[in-house]
Parts: C-alpha cells; structure tokens; sequence
C-alpha cells in the first residue's frame, strides 16, 4: 500500500492513537524479506485474508523496485 493510501484507509487509520506501530520503508533493502517472513508466518492464520498475503507479496516485490535502497540507519 502507498503512504498516501495507508494514512487514510489502512492500518495506519484502524490503529489507536497511542498504539505502539513500526513501519518498514521501500529504501530499506531488509524490508522485503521481513515483509515475507510475515507472509510465511501467517499463511496458516485462518484471521489472515488470503488478498492480504497476496497484496503484501506484490509489496515485496514493488520494494525491491525501489531506487535508492540502503541499510537501515
């Protein structure tokens, strides 16, 4: 999801006000890789969605497109 939608109508908007959140970035060459761990660890979760493993797969994949990837600081 980009941030502009995600502020709006994702889990940015669903979360509370003092909701501890950690956020991974497209510039941070690790996120891919995290983001299919998740994908690994919830497959079996009957609350997970298949669209959501399938969106979050297809993020993985637009990160790795990303210019300017690093190291995270």
């Amino acid at each position: 999801m980009l941030k502009r939608d995600e502020a709006a109508h994702g889990s940015f908007a669903r979360a509370a006000d003092d909701e501890p959140l950690f956020v991974l970035r497209a510039q941070d060459v690790t996120a891919p890789a995290v983001i299919r761990m998740w994908c690994e660890i919830n497959f079996f979760n009957p609350n997970c969605a298949p669209e959501r493993l399938k969106e979050a797969r297809l993020l993985a994949l637009a990160m790795e497109q990303w210019p300017n990837r690093k190291l995270p600081d």
